[in-house]
């Protein structure tokens, strides 16, 4: 006689429970789970496994979303003893009166409670708040974080980031104020690898110019001081990635020949076109290991010699700094390439023969609105497009980035054009990707063989 098996959810052991109960979603896991029964309830009421990850985002729309956020917090503080990842995003609403709402004291106060509790489990930390951070007033020790991204009002650092001993990343990000800023006599762990700092201040904190282990550095944004730039390059010669987008350079920092590894340029209108010294582009063809290189909304018009003579490259954006892709070593290795539609539709024969390695091809659909009628017709038409794109040897996707406004207008030609494109060539991988999805690394991990 066979006996009838008694095991049940219930008559699991409690780490296995709270194993189970992580993979729930955290809204369920908090709302839904807990009235089930006793025991559930007992279990998400305190700091276990079940709560190693949680990710809370609102949208303050007045003084009760604050209440709200500073209830969210109350009610995580029993419960953090065991986070690993922790991310609170706090929106407001974008709408003119309510930008003077920003969390108050009381909140940031519950917010540094929950960190106390995380203190000795929390590796990974993202928080997006409508305040501004003095962070020099937190001392939280917090061994084992090694991921910190921060956005907010203000960032003020102290000794927040020395009590870190094992961070890796670090963001800071001050999108709708001023750069962040560090304290007198302030220090940074040393092991950081990649830093990001959004927009970044005039001239770098000298204790960030003793990160010698920099692999990744971002200062887009940032209004620096004459001779900024290169004064602090030579200082981070373990860099693969810089990025120097939306900043005020009128010529490539000349220092970049110090960055003997570097692998990803971004210069994404980082360059005045009107004023660029063109010739400051030669410092390039010291970066021998570059693959990656973006020089997109510097509205330059012709490719630089210093880029066309690159045989390394791999993934080049051009949208918005050209009017033709001339010829030159760069193209021959080429495996991404991003290109405003105009620039292609002249030439598109001609372009795609130069470029015989190109595995993913980016259209950008930029400033459509204002096409004349001429222009409007070679997007419907586009048969010497669509026969290049199908004639090419390697080519594997082909993405089309259409940007705020774009859309509207040409969805009916530019859904006529992907339907070509599609039936001259099937195995063509086409898809309409938006321009705020349309990053540098777009190509990486997309399929596209670096």
């Amino acid at each position: 006689m066979v006996r009838p098996c008694k095991a049940s959810l219930w008559s699991l052991p409690e780490h296995l429970l709270c194993e189970a109960f992580a993979l729930v979603d955290f809204q369920d896991r908090a709302t839904t789970l807990p009235l089930v029964c006793k025991r559930f309830a007992e279990l998400l009421s305190t700091g276990s496994a079940a709560w190693a990850e949680v990710a809370w985002t609102l949208q303050v729309q007045g003084h009760p979303g604050v209440a709200r956020c500073c209830g969210f917090l109350t009610w995580l503080r029993p419960r953090a003893s065991h986070l690993h990842k922790l991310t609170i995003v706090v929106e407001r609403v974008a709408a003119a009166a309510l930008n003077a709402i920003v969390l108050p004291d009381m909140a940031m106060a519950a917010l540094q409670v929950v960190l106390v509790a995380a203190r000795y489990s929390l590796e990974w930390l993202k928080l997006v708040l409508p305040s501004t951070l003095h962070l020099g007033t937190w001392p939280v020790e917090m061994p084992h974080l090694q991921t910190v991204s921060l956005a907010a009002l203000g960032i003020q650092c102290g000794r927040f980031l020395q009590a870190m001993p094992r961070l890796q990343q670090a963001e800071l990000y001050t999108p709708e104020g001023w750069p962040p800023t560090f304290a007198t006599g302030c220090e940074v762990p040393s092991g950081i690898t990649r830093l990001v700092m959004v927009p970044a201040p005039s001239r770098l904190p000298e204790c960030v110019l003793k990160l010698r282990q920099l692999a990744y550095l971002d200062i887009g944004g940032g209004d620096f001081e004459p001779g900024a730039v290169d004064d602090a390059l030579p200082h981070f010669t373990s860099l693969r990635t810089l990025a120097l987008d939306r900043g005020t350079l009128q010529a490539v920092p000349r220092q970049l020949s110090a960055l003997t590894g570097l692998q990803v340029l971004s210069l994404h209108q980082a360059l005045d076109g009107a004023e660029i010294d063109r010739s400051s582009f030669a410092v390039l063809s010291c970066l021998t290991a570059l693959s990656t290189l973006s020089i997109s909304g510097c509205a330059l018009h012709e490719v630089p010699l210093g880029v066309a003579q690159l045989t390394t490259l791999k993934v080049l954006h051009t949208e918005g700094a050209l009017r033709s892709l001339d010829p030159g070593p760069y193209c021959s290795n080429l495996r991404l390439l991003s290109i405003d539609w105009q620039v292609l539709f002249r030439d598109p024969g001609g372009i795609l023969t130069r470029t015989p390695s190109l595995r993913r091809l980016c259209i950008c659909l930029s400033y459509l609105p204002f096409l004349n009628p001429w222009e409007y017709a070679q997007l419907h038409g586009a048969a010497e497009v669509l026969q290049a794109l199908a004639a090419h040897p390697a080519l594997e996707s082909v993405a089309v980035v259409v940007f705020d406004g774009d859309m509207n207008l040409s969805s009916v030609r530019l859904t006529e054009f992907l339907v070509k494109l599609s039936l001259c060539r099937p195995v063509l991988d086409v898809k309409v990707v938006p321009g705020s999805a349309f990053f540098l690394t777009e190509g990486v991990g997309a399929g596209v063989d670096l």
